[in-house]
């Protein structure tokens, strides 16, 4: 039935099933069953529409078991050697973080090695999933490095982030430089609960501020 819809309302409709509210398997195979019809009517399928069905058949699931881990690289083999569409920067992203969260340290290792004969980067999601890698394989220098290095791209540092960097630390057995972030987080807090906008008003919330020229940056990094 795909096929009858207009080229404009397929490509929404597409965007809309791969940004379920709730990721679950009801909602992922839901949209794989989307992109096989897509295949069966030879309709054109985009990269970001492959790589958000590589994401949702990863991640639709509290742990990545080696199911998840087999059902995302098979659509990444379908996407190029069947549909002919080359993956991007976010499609490798995708798949080293799919990588990491299932433990597979050398399949990572191929993904990033992958990416950079191709010449693509880490994006955020990347970066992120590089401190956990890091975390997972007990290395803390390399947790505090990769931390370095997402603040020194550029990137926003925020609660998220953090609680990646506490968890990676707790993995590579240094609780006690998790607990020294998790600690200056509340005193940070604490100093922005007590914050006022400028007509007087209390501030309903904030952000942290942003990496670079803030102390959080250094501060964490350190």
């Amino acid at each position: 039935g795909v096929a009858y819809l207009p080229r404009g309302v397929i490509r929404l409709f597409l965007q809309r099933m791969s940004t379920p509210y709730y990721k679950s398997e009801r909602s992922m195979l839901r949209y794989l069953s989307l992109i096989d019809d897509m295949q069966r009517a030879s309709l054109p399928i985009t990269s970001a529409e492959w790589s958000s069905a590589i994401y949702l058949a990863g991640r639709s699931f509290v742990r990545v078991t080696d199911a998840e881990i087999a059902s995302a690289f098979r659509l990444w083999r379908e996407m190029e050697q069947e549909a002919g569409v080359l993956a991007s920067h976010v499609t490798f992203n995708i798949l080293f973080d799919i990588a990491v969260r299932a433990g597979k340290f050398v399949l990572g290792e191929t993904v990033l090695k992958e990416m950079h004969a191709r010449g693509l980067r880490l994006n955020r999601l990347g970066r992120v999933s590089l401190i956990y890698y890091h975390g997972l394989r007990g290395d803390g220098d390399a947790v505090r490095k990769s931390y370095r290095d997402f603040v020194e791209a550029g990137e926003i540092v925020d609660t998220l982030v953090l609680n990646c960097v506490m968890a990676s630390l707790i993995h590579a057995q240094e609780p006690i430089a998790a607990e020294q972030i998790y600690e200056r987080m509340k005193r940070l807090q604490d100093r922005l609960v007590k914050g006022r906008r400028e007509d007087g008003e209390e501030a309903l919330f904030t952000k942290y501020p942003p990496p670079g020229s803030n102390r959080l940056g250094t501060e964490m990094a350190s």
